[in-house]
């Protein structure tokens, strides 16, 4: 009796590692690296396709142990919970990345009850070139009709390698010609440690002139569209 369970749990384990695996191989059911969303595709639709490719890999994971081990004892709730709110919950607390398009250097997320955006770059170590500035000051004019009153970006991108600020004075013009306001800070030691470890793990090979211990902040407040 051990053996056969043991047996049926590391079927279940195998088949659900394997069913995981292929999974994230096809673009409609990856959740791993997964490419953002164009924003004309929606906010609330893109959580919707998040949850759906989250209770996908959870059947997948999941499946095969209820189907080996817990057959016989299965219940509403056993099944609701793991299958059901589990997913709906994580799709709600989980960011969702959107792109304006295919081609953007800028990615963005938003809390599905907020009105603040958090943009940043596509790449870790990508810099902030003109053509960025200027897909930024088409955000900023986009935004407003999407529900977004807020743009926050936080890198270390907007300081010279000498540690120096960069200029931000032809961002606050493009910025007040679309009736937006630039609010900016330095960034404190202890936040953005999530976003220190991701950029010290995939810090590339070659050698980079970019401190990634200073980090800025920048706010960008926009005009109200009705």
């Amino acid at each position: 009796m051990v053996i056969i369970l043991i047996t049926k749990a590391i079927l279940s384990i195998c088949l659900g590692a394997i069913l995981f695996i292929l999974l994230q191989k096809f673009s409609s059911t990856r959740i791993y690296k997964q490419p953002g969303y164009l924003i004309e595709y929606g906010f609330t639709k893109g959580r919707i396709n998040k949850c759906l490719r989250i209770l996908v890999t959870t059947l997948a994971i999941l499946g095969p142990t209820y189907s080996f081990m817990l057959s016989g004892d299965l219940g509403l709730r056993s099944i609701l919970l793991p299958f059901v709110a589990f997913p709906i919950s994580l799709a709600l607390l989980l960011p969702v990345e959107f792109k304006r398009a295919e081609n953007s250097q800028l990615v963005f997320s938003k809390p599905l009850w907020s009105s603040v955006a958090t943009v940043h770059l596509k790449s870790h170590y990508q810099s902030f070139s003109r053509e960025t500035y200027v897909e930024l000051i088409e955000l900023v004019k986009l935004f407003p009709s999407k529900g977004v009153s807020t743009i926050k970006l936080t890198s270390p991108m907007f300081y010279h390698p000498n540690g120096e600020l960069r200029s931000l004075r032809t961002l606050e013009k493009q910025l007040a010609r679309n009736k937006a306001t630039l609010r900016h800070a330095p960034v404190r030691f202890f936040d953005c440690i999530i976003g220190k470890i991701i950029m010290s793990v995939n810090k590339p090979k070659v050698k980079n002139t970019i401190n990634i211990r200073h980090w800025h902040a920048i706010t960008i407040d926009l005009e109200r569209r009705i």
